[in-house]
């Protein structure tokens, strides 16, 4: 299964890797319920660590229509979380069903569920697409309590790229794949937060340094990793987000040899950390800083200074978002030898 990007150049869209259901329980217990085929033991622990972090953060009801879909107000009826690690995709959904809805059968278990949550697992970066996935795996065990079934459904997608819903409906991959992985970038917003300074991250990615985010939310914190490739002509940016990162020696094994990337995390002391960046972002803040080491290969020119007044200029006009994006990029190709 494959599609073209924008620059022409062939790439796999559906990479899945295993699939893994859990249960949080009455007493607030985190339950590994199914997984197929594997994961390891050291990439569980980090699942659950992160699964017990986006719990703590509260996850939103949305409303859900009766095939199991939801309506417009509600879009997608989950919450997702993603992480890379290990050259993996982790997409964790906790779909939450209003009035108090159970898995099938659950009533015969000793503790009760309180909440279902689905972690995908793929090789590529598509927000959309395989959070959608979960979710449709999330309905099904929500309304057969039936493990086997999930693992039928996981199967069909692979190898069919479509599985079955209820009231005869089906789930296609079609709808995704030529979709963008990320759509919902917030270039306009950045710029106007950042103001002239937003110049330091469009260099920073230009020269491939090694950037750091930080915020305490975790949505706020993705929305703002996921949006930064928006700046940068390359697909191959992607490969080098790694949105929610812990500071965890396991976790940073993943980039410490790397000379280029986007690390988000929500510790607030990770600004300290100056080994590990070239720049940081403090979202709350509104502030970035240049690592001492990286200030002569950070430093600006006449042409970066342009750059910054035209940016802010686009978003501070009625340009649309996509517009925004889309002169930059023009700009880009336009200056990139003068950088």
């Amino acid at each position: 299964m494959s599609t073209t990007t924008g620059n022409e150049e062939e790439v796999d869209t559906l990479k899945l890797s295993s699939c893994h259901l859990v249960e949080v329980l009455a007493d607030d217990s985190l339950l590994w319920t199914w997984s197929y085929p594997h994961l390891s033991p050291q990439l569980r622990t980090i699942c659950t660590s992160k699964c017990n972090v986006i719990l703590s953060q509260g996850v939103k009801s949305v409303r859900e229509e009766e095939d199991g879909t939801t309506d417009k107000e509600g879009g997608f009826m989950m919450q997702g979380k993603n992480f890379h690690l290990d050259n993996l995709w982790f997409y964790v959904v906790f779909p939450v069903r209003p009035n108090g809805a159970k898995v099938s059968g659950s009533d015969n278990k000793a503790v009760p569920v309180k909440m279902v949550g689905v972690i995908v697992v793929a090789a590529n970066f598509h927000k959309e697409m395989y959070e959608s996935v979960g979710n449709v795996l999330y309905l099904t065990y929500m309304k057969t309590g039936d493990a086997s079934l999930v693992l039928q459904q996981f199967l069909s997608l692979v190898v069919e790229g479509n599985c079955s819903l209820p009231k005869k409906k089906v789930f296609t991959l079609d709808d995704h794949w030529l979709s963008a992985p990320y759509d919902n970038h917030q270039i306009k917003e950045i710029i106007l937060r950042f103001g002239l300074e937003t110049i330091l991250i469009y260099t920073a990615l230009q020269k491939r340094k090694r950037i750091v985010v930080y915020h305490y939310d975790i949505d706020v914190l993705s929305n703002f990793t996921f949006s930064l490739p928006a700046l940068s002509n390359s697909p191959e940016v992607w490969k080098a987000i790694y949105p929610w990162i812990d500071l965890n020696e396991y976790e940073l094994e993943f980039t410490k040899n790397n000379d280029f990337y986007i690390m988000g995390c929500t510790v607030a002391g990770v600004e300290s950390n100056l080994d590990l960046f070239d720049l940081f972002v403090n979202i709350p803040a509104a502030e970035i800083s240049v690592a001492p080491h990286a200030r002569e290969h950070i430093s600006m020119n006449k042409t970066h200074k342009e750059m910054a007044t035209f940016m802010v200029q686009l978003a501070s006009s009625e340009t649309t978002e996509d517009e925004v994006v889309a002169s930059i990029l023009k700009r880009n190709e336009e200056i990139k030898d003068k950088l």
